[in-house]
């Protein structure tokens, strides 16, 4: 059931079908506290190897039967095989080099099969000397990182603006409809849906854009600086013709950082981006805040999705949104682990990378899968309730104010407030007709409509 593998510390079993090697089973055995990585952290790194066996051909320190095998591994996991072969703890040793090792040994296995090989001859396709040629983990984890991030942002960032594109049409479709603003958790100013909901879209459209320019940044990346920057074992022009090749692999617009040593030294691009993905995650929380508090109180009505209650029949509640605050706080919980692990980097190397990315990778997916019913089933899902009459709500005195002075507004709120009609109270305090009132007051709620 097992095959023996060798590396430098001795003698390995590794199961006989699997593709990895020793150092993968060694990390198996110590590293547990976090699930393996996601599929397109995966093939993000396969992308790096893809990108550095075409460099190494291109520059004639890899032989092209190797090469090529080499390559050919890469593209099928890349479509979708072998992807149950990466087992390795998201958190791991100290900069991901199990991980690294992980994707050497498998690409390795599966290339060795491509030459009529069996798994295991390392003599012929070697995991550290082919596979691994001209890279180190400390480049190629980070620009893996990197990829998977852009990546991975391409797929959510569309469904936030969904979200921002549903409270755009909640506001063309409620723009006259009048609601009473709130301050303090009190009654404030009469306004409209219009203007709230088209408040919201614009919160989450300017919080995609400090996320698009945090993004930026990750697309340079550190391949070809090897373990400390200073590319050694890498010959003259791999990092030029890696990343070129891993930009036409991925599909994204990378380019060389300069000086690499920045990418292995500092997190601060991670964090950056985790932030501003934390502050767009505060601001919907409010905003759902928001949205629970004015369903409580009447002003909105929410889709009945599913039961609210296991013992008091009939009840709804407002999960989708109770739902999306748990995965926003949970994502503002990774942006503070990132936060914690930046500073911790030592000398040439933040050793915290797998952290990071499971933090990164977690935060994303969750999102991707938490925007869609959150979208459709909440946000698409609301409608005003039922309007109380602005003629009998104390907080109509103030679209006097302005026309008739602080104190006669204040004296009409105190009237309205003990229950008269506002058209009333005012006709009362200001002498004026009932009529000439009504007329005043819908020409000021006129102006509230969102232009």
């Amino acid at each position: 059931m097992y095959r023996v593998e060798r590396d430098y510390l001795g003698e390995v079993e590794v199961p006989w079908d699997a593709y990895w090697g020793a150092w993968t089973q060694r990390g198996l055995r110590l590293y547990k506290a976090a699930p393996a990585y996601p599929e397109v952290f995966i093939k993000s790194y396969v992308m790096v190897k893809m990108a550095a066996a075409l460099a190494n051909m291109e520059l004639g320190v890899l032989d092209r039967e190797r090469g090529e095998a080499i390559v050919k591994a890469c593209g099928e996991i890349l479509g979708g095989k072998l992807l149950d072969q990466f087992p390795t703890s998201q958190i791991n040793s100290g900069a991901g080099t199990i991980m690294n090792m992980n994707v050497n040994e498998v690409i390795a296995n599966r290339a060795l099969e491509i030459m009529g090989r069996r798994r295991g001859e390392y003599s012929v396709i070697h995991p550290n000397d082919h596979v691994n040629m001209s890279q180190s983990t400390n480049d190629t984890f980070p620009t893996a990182l990197r990829v998977a991030c852009l990546l991975m942002w391409r797929r959510v960032k569309p469904l936030f603006m969904d979200a921002a594109t549903t409270f755009q049409d909640l506001s063309k479709n409620y723009r006259d409809v009048v609601r009473i603003g709130k301050t303090h958790y009190r009654n404030a100013v009469p306004t409209t849906f219009g203007r709230l909901f088209r408040s919201y879209a614009e919160i989450i459209r300017r919080g995609l854009e400090h996320i698009d320019e945090a993004a930026e940044r990750l697309e340079e990346v550190p391949l070809g600086g090897t373990a400390v920057g200073a590319g050694t074992n890498a010959p003259r022009g791999f990092r030029e013709k890696a990343v070129k090749n891993l930009s036409e692999i991925s599909g994204l617009r990378l380019r060389a950082m300069e000086p690499p040593e920045i990418g292995l030294q500092s997190l601060g691009d991670y964090e950056r981006f985790s932030n501003a993905i934390s502050t767009l995650a505060s601001d919907l929380i409010k905003i759902n805040n928001d949205i629970m508090f004015m369903s409580f109180i009447g002003e909105l009505e929410l889709k009945p999705l599913h039961g609210g209650s296991s013992i008091m029949p009939g009840k709804i509640n407002p999960s989708i949104f109770e739902h999306a605050n748990m995965v926003l706080i949970q994502v503002q919980g990774y942006s503070s682990a990132i936060r914690m692990a930046s500073p911790l980097g030592h000398m040439d190397l933040n050793v915290y990378m797998p952290l990071i990315a499971r933090c990164l990778m977690e935060s994303l997916i969750m999102l991707e899968k938490m925007l869609p019913p959150y979208i459709g089933d909440g946000l698409g899902g609301l409608r005003p309730g039922k309007p109380g009459s602005v003629f009998r709500n104390p907080a109509t005195a103030t679209l006097l104010s302005g026309r008739f002075g602080y104190d006669k507004a204040a004296e009409i709120y105190s009237l309205v407030e003990s229950g008269l009609d506002i058209r009333d109270a005012a006709s009362r305090i200001l002498g004026i007709s009932r009529e000439e009132v009504e007329n005043i007051i819908r020409e000021e709620l006129g102006k509230l409509t969102p232009r």
